[in-house]
This record gives C-alpha cells, sequence and structure tokens, in this order.
C-alpha cells in the first residue's frame, strides 16, 4: 500500500510538471470556419500543412483548399470577424497579415481586439505602409521590419511585382498572463481600392503555468523522498 501511494505521488508531480512545459509553447490557431481565400492564389511560394514555419513561428494552414479570410470576400464595408483563441496565459500573439491595396501614406488601418476571460482587453491599431501592406507591393510596400516582417517572397508576381506575406509580432498586456484569451476580434472597413485586410495566420505563445504549480510539484517531490526515507 506505501508504494502504491508513493507511485500514485510520483504520476501525479510528473503531470504537473510536463503539464506546466507544454504550456511554454507555441499554439497555432484554426480558424478555419471563417476562410474564404487561398493564400497560395496569392503567393505560391507559401508551403502548406501543420506546423508550418514562417519567420521562426509555426503555423497551420491547411492543405488545399481555403486557408486564409478576405476582407473583400466577405464584401465592402464594416467586416467584423472573431477567432475563437481559448489558450491561458497568452503572452504574445503572432499573425500573418496583408492587406489589398493599402496607402502609402499610411492613412488607411484596420483594429484587432484581444479579449480576455477577466480583464483583460487590448486593442492595436494595425497601419498601412508599417505595421501592413498590398501583397503586391503596388500600392502600400513598406513595413517596418521590427513587429512586422517578410516570411515569404515571390517574384516575379502579379503585374511583375513582388507578391509578398508578413508576420506581425504584437505583445500583449500582463493581464492575459493570468487568464483565458478568448478572442481575437479582427474590425475592418474595407473599401475595394483602398484597403482590405487579409488573415493567413494566428500563433499564440502561452507562458508556463504560474509558479505555484512549480512550487506544488517540488513539494510532492520533497514528501516522496521524506516517504521513503520513513519507510526504508
Amino acid at each position: 500500500m506505501k508504494l502504491l501511494k508513493k507511485s500514485t505521488l510520483a504520476v501525479a508531480c510528473i503531470t504537473i510538471l510536463s503539464s506546466v512545459e507544454a504550456n511554454a509553447a507555441f499554439v497555432p490557431i484554426d480558424f478555419s470556419a471563417i476562410h474564404n481565400s487561398r493564400i497560395q492564389s496569392r503567393v505560391s511560394v507559401v508551403p502548406e500543412g501543420n506546423g508550418v514555419l514562417l519567420g521562426g513561428v509555426p503555423f497551420n494552414i491547411p492543405a488545399g483548399g481555403n486557408n486564409e479570410w478576405r476582407s473583400i470576400n466577405q464584401g465592402t464595408g464594416l467586416n467584423i470577424v472573431d477567432i475563437p483563441i481559448n489558450v491561458y496565459g497568452v503572452s504574445d500573439v503572432n499573425t500573418l497579415m496583408n492587406t489589398d491595396w493599402g496607402s502609402s501614406s499610411g492613412s488607411t488601418s484596420f483594429t484587432i481586439d484581444f479579449i480576455g476571460s477577466d480583464t483583460g482587453f487590448y486593442s492595436v491599431t494595425l497601419v498601412s505602409n508599417d505595421d501592413t501592406r498590398d501583397w503586391n507591393l503596388f500600392f502600400a510596400s513598406n513595413i517596418n521590419g521590427i513587429t512586422t516582417v517578410e516570411v515569404a517572397r515571390e517574384v516575379p508576381g502579379m503585374n511583375n511585382n513582388p507578391d509578398v506575406l508578413d508576420k506581425q509580432f504584437i505583445s500583449l498586456p500582463a493581464d492575459f498572463l493570468d487568464e483565458t484569451l478568448i478572442t481575437m476580434r479582427v474590425i475592418d472597413n474595407c473599401v475595394s481600392g483602398s484597403s482590405c485586410a487579409i488573415l493567413s495566420g494566428v500563433t499564440v505563445n502561452a507562458v508556463p503555468i504560474p509558479a505555484a504549480a512549480w512550487l506544488f510539484g517540488s513539494g510532492l517531490i520533497a514528501l516522496i523522498g521524506l516517504t521513503q526515507r520513513r519507510t526504508v
């Protein structure tokens, strides 16, 4: 009976520690429910599949068929889409986003809201020719190279311009570290010939379970050792 108790404690401890490690990782998000376009119809060199590395970050890009959301395909005007995240302790979010058209003067933009399970809320505006750009580099062709970087390029592309795919890094406030990121909401006022958002991938980075879990696991290890010494 004593051996069974020690074994149970050991299993519980291993489970807790493994859970902590498992939560400290990139989590690609599935938003296939809103896919209405295909990345490779714009940038054919973008690979497909689960865990595709782009800019050092794994993204899930479904093979075959539609695998991105394109605002213009939903229609002009105000387009709002909610992407379910449901991941605890998110520290930052990586997106694959470009635009149809865009403004070289930075006069166009769209918004992303992040909504948590408690008080967490964060809104970021992505500005054309800085945070995002035209995927064909005809209208808006610049990015800042810091929070937005290029991860794929096809040359020549449409109209002999390069076709590109860019990745954004969005750091969330500390409020999200101890709650669940429920929803990522994209708000785009799509105007044909001006700017319409394109979302091709979302991956969140979740931090480890709070240190209390480590302390609990360490306590279990100490208890196992103490039990073993007492039963020798």
